[in-house]
This record gives C-alpha cells, sequence and structure tokens, in this order.
C-alpha cells in the first residue's frame, strides 16, 4: 500500500505535500446525468430544514450555544423520517420561514449544480487527475486545499457529489497532468487490479 501512495505522489509531482484524498483519473469518469439533482435536493433539504431548527434564535441560521426549546416537536412537525426515507414536509412551511428555506435550498442546489457540470466538464478527459479531499476531520486537508490552490496544475475545485450524496466538507480539486502520466497511472492501477484478482 505504501509503495502505491508514493507512485500517486511522484506523478502529481506535489513538492513533498502529503495528500489526504481519494484519486479519481478523469479518463475514467462518465458524465453525471443532471437529473440526479433533484433526488440529491431530498436530502440536503432535510438537513437544510433541521440547520434552520437547530438555530437560536429559530429559523436564523445563528451559530447555537443552546439547543433552542422544542427543536424535536417541530422537526417531527416539519420533516418526516421513518426509518426508510426521510422528506420535508413543504405544505407545513408557510410565509417567511418558507421563504429563507426556499433561498436556503436555491442556494444548495446551486453548489450542486455546478460542481456536477464541472466534473462533466472534465469527464473522459486524458489529462486531468481529480483529487477528492474531505476536510470535515481533517486539518491537513483544509491546509491541503490552500496549498494546492498556487499550484500551476491547479485548474479548480467545488464541493463534491458522490454516490447521490453532497457534503461541502469533501472537495474535488482539478489537476493538469500530461496525458502520458494520467495512461502510465491507469496501467499501474490495472496491473494492481489483476494482481489482486489472482490473489484472492
Amino acid at each position: 500500500m505504501k509503495k502505491e501512495n508514493n507512485i500517486r505522489y511522484d506523478i502529481l509531482q506535489t513538492a513533498g505535500m502529503t495528500i489526504p484524498g481519494k484519486f479519481l483519473i478523469m479518463k475514467k469518469e462518465t458524465k453525471i446525468p443532471l437529473e440526479v439533482i433533484d433526488k440529491i435536493m431530498v436530502g440536503q433539504e432535510v438537513m437544510i430544514v433541521d440547520r434552520l431548527l437547530s438555530s437560536n434564535p429559530r429559523w436564523t441560521l445563528q451559530p447555537y450555544f443552546t439547543m433552542p426549546k422544542n427543536k424535536e416537536k417541530y422537526v417531527h412537525k416539519y420533516i418526516h423520517s421513518d426509518g426508510k426515507e426521510e422528506y420535508v414536509h413543504w405544505n407545513r412551511i408557510h410565509g417567511k420561514h418558507r421563504k429563507i428555506v426556499k433561498f436556503e435550498c436555491k442556494k444548495e442546489k446551486k453548489k450542486i449544480r455546478d460542481g456536477i457540470l464541472t466534473f462533466n466538464h472534465f469527464a473522459g478527459r486524458e489529462d486531468v487527475m481529480c483529487i477528492r479531499v474531505d476536510t470535515s476531520h481533517s486539518e491537513n486537508g483544509k491546509g491541503f486545499l490552500y496549498q494546492i490552490k498556487s499550484l500551476p496544475y491547479f485548474l479548480t475545485m467545488n464541493p463534491s457529489y458522490r454516490n447521490e450524496a453532497f457534503s461541502s466538507s469533501i472537495y474535488d480539486i482539478y489537476l493538469k497532468v500530461d496525458s502520458e502520466v494520467a495512461q502510465a497511472y491507469l496501467k499501474h492501477q490495472e496491473m494492481t487490479d489483476n494482481a489482486e484478482k489472482v490473489q484472492s
């Protein structure tokens, strides 16, 4: 495993930086259908409403130091959850509260759409690599995001789409690489996969 990591670092030539993420060669990736955005948003709407109900004062998204009273009562009122699925009871949210939720959902949907469009733009490219970095539990991840922006082969970064879920703490970072490097990396991956199949 250590040997494989060293190969990855050599390919990217990142001046000795530790890379806390998963690697994707965009040549192997396919475009994500935009229809999945609506599926993702069902979960994001629940998260947004829960966050607004956790704010103090409620519906403000202000940082809170004590949980608002009766939060669970409001959660049960506005969010359906039966252990199998969760969704927002939109017919129970009215007036300015509805406007607040709709506005936050609109911003979230734009972030998701922008991230997927960026992924689709680079999908299939031989000269682009993506690093997927989770910053939620890693100071190294946050530092890496800051460092990599200054590198000459940095292209862009977006919050990441993955497995029909979306998290603003996970970023897809796109890097320009030589197409021959990408091909060599793919060949190395194929050899590694074949070796693991033989051993199993």
